[in-house]
């Protein structure tokens, strides 16, 4: 028995919010396509998602998302397909260069990084896809710290580049 709880328009766009067997099931519905996303069952098991690492599309399995075309590929729009995130479901998502932090993957990726390596605004954030909490290492010099945006901040002295000529960078 589905039983809506409410439902809002955002232009042309429409969400619904139904009760479907003790789960609750979210419709969002445009001109151009509907999507449906599931909370967690009533028997406590949460339905998981496959993430794209380029653009943050979700799949609910791998096979779906690796074979869709990919319009934020490096190669270009649509020139190469998604490539799966292997960091998995998180509360925050966080960039591997400036340490920004988002609670979706999807907006983290859409943003402009002010650290990029190629430049200020010249390229989109990277999300970290290691371990969730900290501490976390520097993959070339070892040293810890509590948090990245800490971490990126810093000066490497054991830079590939040379030393203090680079900043620490996250390891896996």
């Amino acid at each position: 028995m589905l039983v809506s709880r409410h439902g809002k328009f955002h232009g042309r766009r429409r969400s619904v919010v139904e009760e479907d067997g003790g789960r609750w099931r979210t419709v969002y519905a445009s001109k151009w396509f509907t999507r449906t996303a599931y909370s967690p069952t009533s028997k406590g098991e949460i339905t998981m998602s496959e993430y794209c690492k380029y653009c943050g599309t979700s799949a609910r399995d791998a096979r779906s998302l690796l074979n869709g075309w990919c319009p934020k590929h490096p190669s270009g729009p649509s020139k190469g397909k998604h490539a799966l995130y292997e960091g998995g479901e998180r509360s925050e998502y966080v960039c591997v260069y400036c340490g920004t932090k988002n609670r979706s993957l999807s907006s983290l990726l859409n943003g402009w990084c002010p650290k990029h390596p190629d430049g200020p605004s010249h390229g989109k954030h990277v999300a970290y896809d290691g371990r969730e909490n900290g501490p976390y290492e520097c993959k070339y010099c070892g040293r810890e710290f509590r948090d990245i945006a800490s971490m990126v901040n810093g000066w490497c002295p054991k830079h590939p580049t040379g030393p203090s000529r680079g900043k620490h960078s996250p390891a896996r």
